[in-house]
């Protein structure tokens, strides 16, 4: 019987040890939570701008990659949680804003910024941890960042076509974001979008 025990005692803290995140990696996390909240405010920001400005186009994406980034944020959270870890609250920095031109090179740089460099290397930290929950959140939210950063783009690239009405999408689970509409969410499958016009 004391065996029995020994084994289940041991069994259990092995099973809450692995639960537990690497100091390195949760600052990784605590980092792109502050990100993604921040970047929603700024969004939130630069769609207001946007319509000020007669650019419905703009203003719609930037709602929709406003929410997307709220979207991130939450899923960052729920990890934190589900890891044992406190989410400090949100202290969010005003946004700068500029004219929706430069709004969108700043978005453009902000997006390319996490998607080289920020989320790339939380990415191949915890390759190195071997964390596989870790792998793949980074993973799945980096693809989302890169879309963010394809339609600022394609929207600086031709700011008068921002002038009239668009539409996006937004996954309300992984927070991917697309101008096609689309049955299902593309990445993680089978989950209705949001539309944002």
């Amino acid at each position: 019987m004391k065996r029995i025990i020994i084994a289940i005692t041991t069994l259990l803290f092995f099973s809450s040890a692995s639960k537990s995140l690497n100091p390195m990696l949760t600052r990784s996390v605590l980092e792109a939570l502050q990100n993604e909240r921040a970047a929603a405010a700024r969004y939130e920001a630069f769609a207001v701008r946007a319509t000020e400005e007669g650019y419905p186009g703009a203003a719609a994406l930037f709602h929709a990659e406003a929410r997307a980034e709220l979207v991130h944020a939450a899923r960052f959270e729920n990890f934190l949680k589900s890891r044992g870890v406190d989410v400090p609250a949100a202290d969010t920095p005003a946004a700068t804003v500029s004219s929706t031109s430069n709004n969108l090179r700043t978005a453009i740089d902000a997006e390319q910024r996490e998607r080289d460099s920020t989320y790339l290397k939380a990415y191949n930290d915890a390759k190195l941890v071997g964390d596989e929950e870790v792998i793949k959140l980074f993973d799945v939210i980096r693809d989302a960042e890169t879309e963010h950063l394809n339609l600022d783009t394609a929207a600086n690239r031709d700011l008068s076509k921002m002038k009239q009405a668009h539409h996006y999408y937004v996954c309300a689970k992984c927070g991917y974001t697309t101008d096609l509409d689309l049955p299902f969410c593309a990445s993680c499958r089978g989950h209705e979008m949001e539309r944002f016009e």
